[in-house]
C-alpha cells in the first residue's frame, strides 16, 4: 500500500491581501498490488472501465480493479495560451485556444488524479496522467484487450529521488533596492486566486519528446495540473494557470551548465529572476518555472556542493526574482512534488521548522 501523508504550511503576501499563515493536514490512502503472474516489477497491467454520466455535465466515473475515481472537467491552461519553440535559428511564437487542448482533461481533486482521457471509439479512452499522488497510467503499447474489449493500461508507481530542496532568501537587486512598494489596507481574503505561470522545459527533458510538440503540451498541461490540485489545498486555495509553455531545443544564455553536463542551480535560477524581470514575454506571468532532466548541481565559491532537487526566491511571486527550478524525468511525473515544494516558496512558504513554520512538526 502507498500511503500519502501531505502537510503544507505558507505565509503568502499578495497585492491587498495581509500576510497570513495557513496549515494543511491531509491523510490520504490507495492501494495497488500487483497480480500474480505479472512479472514487471515496475507496473500493474489493468483493465479501467469508464462509466459515462447521464447528465449533460461530462462527468464520468473510472473504476480500476475496484479503485474508483469521480471525474469532474477540469482547466489548467489560461483561454489563450503561448506556445514558444527556442530554437538556434530563434524563437518561434504561436498563441492557441487553450481549452482546445484541455478539452480531455479530468480531475478528481479528493484523490489528487489528474487524466486526459481521450477517446478512441466504441466507449474506450486512453488514459494518461495521474491517478493519485502516488501513481500514474498510461496505454500499453501493444493495444491488448481484456476478454470485455477494454484496452490495457499500465499503472506504476510515481519514482519520486531522494535529495534535498533549495530556497533563496532575500533576493534583491538594483531595481528592487530603487523600489518603494504603496502601502496597502488589508482586505478579507479572496476565496481563491490564481498563480499564472510560464512553464520552460530544458534542453534534455524538452528533447525526450523529439518532434511531438503535441505531447509536450499534454504532458506540461497534466504536470502542473498537479501541481494545482496540490497548491489548492491551502487556505485559501491557489490555482496555476498556464499562460505560456516553452520548450528549449538549443541552449540559451541563461542556462549556466557545469562540466558534467548538468545544470548549476544558482547561477540558472538568477538568471532566470532576471529574464523574468527583462523579457517582455517571461515578464508578463506571475512566476516562472523551469523543469529539467539534466541534473541540478550547487557550485558555490567554485566548490561543488552537491546536487538539489529545486531551488526557489522566496517569496517572489509577481516581484523581481519571481523563478524557480526543480528536477522531472519527463512522462514520469517525478518532479510535480518539487515544482509544488518550489512554487509554494515563491508564495513565501517556510521549510517546516523554520520561519513562520518553526513550530510546525514534521
Amino acid at each position: 500500500m502507498a500511503v500519502l501523508l501531505f502537510r503544507a504550511y505558507v505565509s503568502t503576501v499578495a497585492l491587498g491581501i495581509p500576510r497570513m499563515s495557513f496549515f494543511v493536514d491531509l491523510s490520504l490512502a490507495y492501494r495497488f498490488t500487483s497480480k500474480k503472474g505479472d512479472s514487471n516489477a515496475e507496473g500493474v497491467t489493468v483493465y479501467p472501465q469508464v462509466y459515462e454520466s447521464r447528465q449533460e455535465n461530462s462527468e464520468k466515473m473510472l473504476v480500476i480493479d475496484g479503485y474508483s475515481l469521480n471525474l469532474k472537467k477540469a482547466s489548467v491552461l489560461a483561454g489563450t495560451v503561448l506556445l514558444l519553440e527556442a530554437t538556434e535559428n530563434g524563437t518561434v511564437q504561436e498563441y492557441v485556444q487553450g481549452s482546445h487542448y484541455e478539452r480531455h482533461l479530468f480531475e478528481d481533486t479528493d484523490k489528487l488524479a489528474s487524466l486526459i482521457l481521450k477517446p478512441v471509439g466504441r466507449g474506450n479512452y486512453h488514459l494518461t496522467g495521474m491517478v493519485n499522488y502516488t501513481h500514474r497510467i498510461e496505454p500499453c503499447e501493444n493495444w491488448e484487450r481484456s476478454s470485455q474489449e477494454r484496452l490495457a493500461h499500465r499503472i506504476s508507481p510515481i519514482d519520486v529521488t531522494p535529495g534535498t530542496y533549495d530556497v533563496v532568501k532575500d533576493v534583491e537587486n538594483e531595481l528592487e533596492n530603487e523600489l518603494r512598494y504603496p502601502e496597502i489596507e488589508s482586505r478579507k481574503l479572496p476565496e481563491f486566486y490564481t498563480v499564472e505561470t510560464h512553464f520552460i522545459t530544458g534542453l534534455n527533458h524538452t528533447a525526450y519528446f523529439g518532434n511531438e510538440t503535441e505531447d509536450r503540451i499534454a504532458y506540461a498541461m497534466l504536470f502542473m495540473h498537479s501541481v494545482s490540485l496540490r497548491l489548492q489545498q491551502l487556505v485559501p486555495p491557489a490555482r496555476i494557470t498556464l499562460t505560456a509553455i516553452e520548450g528549449l531545443q538549443a541552449k540559451k544564455d541563461y542556462i549556466h551548465l557545469h562540466d558534467d553536463g548538468r545544470v548549476m542551480v544558482d547561477q540558472t535560477l538568477t538568471a532566470l529572476g532576471n529574464l523574468a524581470r527583462t523579457s517582455e514575454v517571461h515578464k508578463k506571468s506571475d512566476i516562472l518555472y523551469m523543469a529539467v532532466s539534466a541534473g541540478l548541481v550547487k557550485i558555490r565559491g567554485g566548490k561543488n556542493l552537491g546536487g538539489t532537487l529545486g531551488m526557489a526566491n522566496k517569496g517572489k511571486a509577481c516581484r523581481n526574482g519571481k523563478a524557480a527550478i526543480g528536477l522531472d524525468r519527463p512522462v514520469t511525473f517525478s518532479g510535480v512534488q518539487t515544482s509544488a515544494h518550489e512554487i509554494a516558496h515563491l508564495l513565501n512558504a517556510d521549510h517546516d521548522g523554520h520561519g513562520a513554520a518553526k513550530k510546525l512538526l514534521r
